[in-house]
């Protein structure tokens, strides 16, 4: 059953591959993201920072979005940190 306030998909999006942010605007009420991913270029082996998407969002629904981000992510960050800090630490 449909929920208030349940985002819904009424036309399939495509996915992009994002590897992380390159910068961040200020603009008025929002903040315009940056989404980028690495490529080699055809000209050489040189591999470029190529900005693949921009999302605009209020700066309000910001601390929302870090929460969403966090809670969804946390257990697979937290391999992530506990392995970077033990090879920092020679413990593997």
């Amino acid at each position: 059953m449909f929920e208030p306030n349940e985002p819904i998909e009424p036309i399939p999006l495509q996915d992009i591959f994002c590897m992380g942010v390159a910068k961040v605007e200020i603009i008025g009420p929002c903040a315009r993201f940056f989404m980028y991913a690495d490529q080699a270029t055809f000209r050489s082996d040189v591999i470029e920072r190529v900005i693949v998407a921009k999302f605009v969002v209020p700066l309000e629904a910001i601390p929302e979005c870090i929460r969403k981000a966090v809670e969804a992510t946390a257990g697979h960050a937290i391999g992530q940190l506990s392995g970077l800090v033990k090879t920092a630490l020679h413990l593997q």
